[in-house]
């Protein structure tokens, strides 16, 4: 098996959720007893934080190469940066640690066409709303994307980094969820990507009348084939 880099702290929750279902999809495919070999690599989500306030993205493109490095000597030979808002950085990358990370984009894009999807909504941090980082790889595939207005925007952002980051999974802010999303669902979506590793942990798909693409298990499934060194067809 192929040793697979997490890159997680951001947050820890969500770090755990990549963690269990990697290691339970190796354990359905493999035996019950099979771990993979998986580095840890756990961020500081309040020092990212900060540095995503003050614009300084390259400084944390240079944080995650530092992680990535770290894991790459303990044995990692793909990386996965457990977080969508990570994926802003991507761009930002040495082009030897691009080719070694397994870009969410890809298996969402990838997930969306299998199900039929042709207008996805795409909630998540501002970051990720407003930047293209995850939807271009999405709209790559002619699959039209839908985020929220600003003011929808900036109440997800907030329920995010004030609230689920912190822990706070509660019926008030899933009703607050799903009130955005019915939004986007009224403006044409025929499927929802929840592209906050928190969501899932919020929000389950039985609870909601549209698909939902939980982020986090399609990017976990897509390691797992890269730890079983399934093709990228497989993906």
């Amino acid at each position: 098996m192929k040793s697979i880099g997490l890159i997680g702290g951001t947050s820890w929750h969500s770090t755990v959720a990549y963690y269990r279902l990697i290691n339970q999809q190796v354990n359905d495919a493999v035996g019950a007893r099979v771990n993979p070999p998986l580095i840890l690599i756990n961020l500081n989500q309040e020092q990212i934080h900060a540095w995503q306030r003050a614009g300084q993205w390259a400084q944390i493109a240079a944080y995650y190469e530092e992680a990535f490095s770290r894991a790459a000597s303990a044995g990692a030979e793909q990386m996965v940066m457990c977080a969508n808002t990570a994926h802003a950085i991507y761009d930002l990358l040495d082009e030897r640690w691009q080719s070694k990370v397994i870009h969410m984009g890809t298996c969402i894009a990838h997930r969306i066409k299998a199900l039929g999807g042709t207008c996805a909504g795409l909630i998540g941090t501002i970051f990720t709303m407003e930047q293209d980082y995850i939807s271009r790889w999405i709209r790559d595939e002619n699959v039209e994307v839908l985020v929220p207005e600003q003011e929808e925007r900036n109440e997800l952002h907030h329920l995010i980094q004030n609230e689920l980051a912190a822990g706070q999974f509660t019926e008030q802010n899933k009703r607050k969820l799903i009130a955005n999303m019915d939004i986007l669902k009224r403006r044409g979506a025929d499927c929802m990507i929840l592209a906050c590793t928190e969501f899932p942990l919020l929000i389950k798909p039985d609870e909601y009348s549209l698909p939902l693409l939980n982020t986090t298990e399609v990017h976990a499934q897509a390691a797992v084939q890269v730890i079983l060194s399934k093709t990228e067809s497989d993906l």
